[in-house]
This record gives structure tokens, C-alpha cells and sequence, in this order.
């Protein structure tokens, strides 16, 4: 996949929210910046996954989400296909509030090594 320029910060999963009903209001993942002071809360994502039973992709707010997309190994299965949807509440982003990367989001004070590497769009409906 190619993202635009910026970062996608460090993202904590509510694990058991993942393939329950879409809900605007509860995303089921959270998107912290890590700083000198702690990590801040920068951005959400509703993250969905590919089951037989998917029609067309997931729609919120008049966005379609990304995908699909294999999981973003070794933080995620390969396996682990899925459609994401980045929304930076937190933080402004002149790639536009629904890019999957923010410039304006800096990952250099964090503690431990980003291992995600690069993921691929999968078959499914696009």
C-alpha cells in the first residue's frame, strides 16, 4: 500500500470491540503520539475485518475505509485481513482529517523500535 507522508503513531486495540457492529461513536482502536511527556492521544480508527459475508466495504461519516488489507505484521497477523478507517480528532493533518498517515505526528520519542512492515491490499470487494 502507499500512504502519504507522516505517521500513523502507536495504536491501542479494544480487542473484543473488533467485528461487533460499526458504531460511530466507539472506535476500537485508539492513536497515541509518543512525547517526552507520555503518549497523547492524537487519533481513532475503526478497524473491520474481511469476513465471506462482506458485501462492499465499510462506510462512516461519507468515508469509504481503506482495504482491503492484510494484517500489518509482526504487530498484526498477515492473516488478519481487514479495512481501516483513520480519523485524527486530536491533532491537525493537512493530508485531510481520514488520512491513514499525519505529518504532523512524530514517532522518534518512542522507547522501542516501530517493527510494522509495509502491508498489501487483498482480495475482496474494493
Amino acid at each position: 500500500m502507499d500512504y502519504p507522508k507522516g505517521a500513523m503513531g502507536i495504536h491501542f486495540v479494544n480487542v473484543p470491540s473488533v467485528g461487533q457492529k460499526l458504531d460511530p461513536m466507539r472506535p476500537n482502536v485508539l492513536i497515541y503520539e509518543p512525547t517526552k511527556k507520555g503518549l497523547k492521544l492524537v487519533g481513532v480508527e475503526w478497524l473491520v475485518p474481511l469476513t465471506p459475508d462482506t458485501k462492499e466495504p465499510p462506510k462512516l461519516f461519507g468515508q469509504t475505509f481503506m482495504g482491503p488489507m492484510e494484517g500489518h505484521y509482526p504487530l498484526i497477523p498477515r492473516e488478519f485481513v481487514h479495512y481501516d478507517l483513520h480519523a485524527w480528532l486530536f491533532r491537525d493533518n493537512p493530508n485531510g482529517m481520514f488520512s491513514p498517515t499525519n505529518p504532523n505526528v512524530k514517532c522518534s520519542k518512542a522507547e522501542f523500535p516501530m517493527l510494522e512492515n509495509p502491508t498489501k491490499m487483498m482480495p475482496g470487494p474494493m
